[in-house]
């Protein structure tokens, strides 16, 4: 047999979180920072992981704030377990505390979408195109993030979608970018690729 890796990634993992109940962007910033994106992505996919700070595909055109102790909820499936793990211990390092409830998939969307969990690992299949992941997860019917004003990053995503020009589209999806670093609504973790046999 033949295993070639993928050219193409085909799995985006991504830790989701709850803006309402996570409101300062300097925690959410300093959660991301105290993950070991590396590692995480290492342990997931046995080394066929790319780490990201973007839910834009790369062949697309493309701090802590004062911590008041507060323990989060990181919900996962079962087959995420050893990751909710990993990450528990990486944000305990950080003086985080967190407790993990293992649910199954459906149960964990539906509580980010009504604010039972603080957090959520989850794992997506991408399109090429740069609005894939954002465009439905900042709507106000499904607003699973819980962004207090959708208006900014609504009028971002807009841009993009309007924009005809490729140089000005390359500018209007750093725009959105730059917005989400600042802003860190969700934490990128990494691209997977498959092998195919």
């Amino acid at each position: 047999l033949t295993v070639q890796e993928g050219t193409a990634p085909n799995t985006f993992y991504e830790l989701m979180l709850n803006n309402e109940t996570i409101p300062d962007a300097r925690i959410r910033r300093a959660i991301e920072l105290a993950l070991d994106k590396e590692l995480l992505s290492e342990q997931a996919t046995g080394g066929y992981g790319t780490v990201t700070g973007t839910s834009v595909l790369p062949t697309c055109a493309s701090y802590a704030g004062d911590y008041d102790g507060t323990a989060y909820t990181l919900a996962c499936a079962s087959n995420r377990a050893g990751l909710a793990a990993l990450m528990q211990q990486e944000l305990a390092e950080a003086g985080i505390t967190i407790t993990i409830e293992t649910v199954d998939s459906a149960t964990m969307f539906s509580g980010m979408a009504d604010g039972t969990y603080d957090m959520g690992i989850a794992s997506h299949t991408p399109s090429a195109l740069p609005l894939w992941f954002v465009e439905s997860r900042f709507t106000e019917n499904n607003n699973i993030f819980h962004v207090q004003d959708l208006s900014e990053v609504s009028a971002l995503i807009q841009a993009v979608k309007e924009e005809t020009d490729p140089d000005a589209r390359t500018q209007a999806v750093k725009a959105l970018e730059d917005w989400m670093a600042q802003e860190r609504p969700f934490i990128p973790l990494w691209f997977g690729t498959g092998l195919h046999v």
